[in-house]
């Protein structure tokens, strides 16, 4: 009785229906970065992907969360802190939008976008993932991953029609990626859109406008930050066409075609 007094009390001054801001996307898109520095201008504070903090990686909050059902809502209103600060990011958000427009109920949501090429890539870079796996789901022991991780690999988070039988992690991500525009198409209305590339290209000035856009007076300047690494680089030096070779770019850009085209993305 105790702890659930304490956690309706946490609840009346914190949770979802607080939170100004929800950042979005796919995974390696910027979000945690565009995240940060909105939180830095804003002064407000950011919980920074709230799935990973309850679980570390298991993929046991990702797939509560997924169910939508009593289990999530209870799962939210237990930790009221991670899942309602006034900016919260988690890129996985877009996978069961649906649910999150309905407990963020009072909130902006941003959606990021970035070119699969180089999205899918970034991932490689931050995984380990060599050119001799790309035709194969790599098991997490041979990777920087974790169950989390190797449920999107492995094209079972979120299970897509699409994916089939598993022909290889490069397809499943590239189907991934295309699903997550899907939903963002779907609820364009309800999201604020910002592309990754016009970030890196101007930060201060897309940070500040989306501000003004989500009417958010800015309290701090973000120039001794903006060039800082939020999260670990790839660090592959290489175009996104040349590591990936022929086949694999043109069967990621077939597969998200639709998408890029959306976007404006070319080749």
């Amino acid at each position: 009785m105790v702890k659930t007094g304490i956690k309706i009390y946490q609840n009346i001054f914190y949770g979802p229906k607080k939170t100004k801001i929800v950042v979005l996307g796919f995974q390696k898109s910027g979000t945690t970065a565009i995240a940060s520095l909105l939180s830095l201008a804003s002064g407000l504070k950011l919980s920074s992907d709230p799935i990973y903090q309850i679980d570390y990686g298991s993929g046991k909050c990702a797939r509560t969360l997924m169910s939508e059902g009593t289990e999530a809502d209870q799962l939210i209103f237990n930790h009221p802190k991670i899942f309602g600060a006034p900016i919260v990011k988690d890129p996985d958000y877009i996978f069961f939008f649906d649910y999150i427009r309905r407990i963020y109920g009072n909130a902006h949501f941003v959606y990021v976008s970035r070119h699969p090429l180089d999205t899918l890539k970034s991932i490689c870079g931050r995984l380990g993932i060599t050119a001799s796996m790309m035709d194969t789901i790599p098991d997490s022991s041979s990777l920087d991953a974790n169950n989390h991780w190797q449920g999107i690999l492995s094209g079972d988070y979120p299970v897509i029609p699409e994916v089939g039988s598993h022909p290889g992690v490069i397809t499943n991500l590239a189907h991934r990626w295309q699903y997550a525009t899907d939903v963002y198409l779907k609820n364009a209305p309800f999201m604020h859109y910002l592309k990754y590339e016009d970030f890196v290209a101007n930060k201060e000035q897309v940070i500040f406008e989306l501000l003004e856009k989500l009417d958010i007076k800015p309290k701090s300047s973000i120039k001794s930050e903006m060039d800082k690494s939020f999260q670990r680089s790839g660090g592959i030096k290489v175009t996104s066409a040349d590591f990936f070779g022929e086949k694999f770019t043109n069967e990621i850009t077939s597969i998200c075609a639709a998408g890029m085209k959306a976007h404006g993305y070319t080749v």
